[in-house]
């Protein structure tokens, strides 16, 4: 990850594995309000839950926040992880911001880690992890409110990142 972080002058981070050896979905596309709505209700949106495979770097939206590296100098120029997040959108946030400060957000499939995903809101309802998740919403779509938006819409609004995103998308699901 250090090596592909210093080459690429990127956020990276590895893909994550389930206990089993399957594969997480850990890099992501737009975190629209609708794709995150999805993922929660149906958890298979090809165009925002995005894996890496074979040996090159994956342009992602954004790396779920169990495991992100980067060089100093690139951390430094998005201004780091945002203290205003506790749980919940801080990752979302930084791919967001790196893509601004032109600093590209990378998954490296050749490194890889397990990772016990446990969900505070998933299961049963528990007030408390809804109340962080609620509160992290509100204060990432304030700053964010284009991605209240459709798909469509947000992609041509964010060009830069749709262009390197998603022809990778595009060329794996035509092979």
């Amino acid at each position: 990850l250090a090596k592909a972080s210093q080459e690429h002058r990127a956020i990276v981070g590895p893909q994550l594995l389930n206990s089993d050896g399957s594969l997480q979905p850990n890099g992501r596309g737009f975190p629209t309000l609708a794709a995150k709505v999805r993922n929660r209700l149906r958890g298979d949106d090809q165009r925002y839950q995005l894996f890496g495979e074979g040996d090159e770097a994956r342009p992602v939206v954004w790396l779920m926040g169990a495991a992100v590296l980067g060089h100093r100098r690139e951390i430094d120029r998005i201004g780091g992880w945002d203290p205003h997040f506790f749980l919940y959108y801080e990752d979302s946030d930084l791919g967001m911001r790196s893509w601004s400060a032109n600093v590209p957000v990378l998954l490296i499939p050749t490194a890889q880690l397990l990772h016990g995903w446990a969900r505070e809101t998933a299961g049963g309802f528990r007030l408390m992890p809804w109340r962080r998740e609620i509160a992290s919403m509100t204060k990432f779509y304030a700053r964010y409110p284009s991605l209240l938006l459709s798909a469509p819409t947000v992609e041509r609004m964010h060009s830069t990142i749709t262009e390197a995103v998603f022809p990778a998308l595009e060329a794996r699901d035509a092979g």
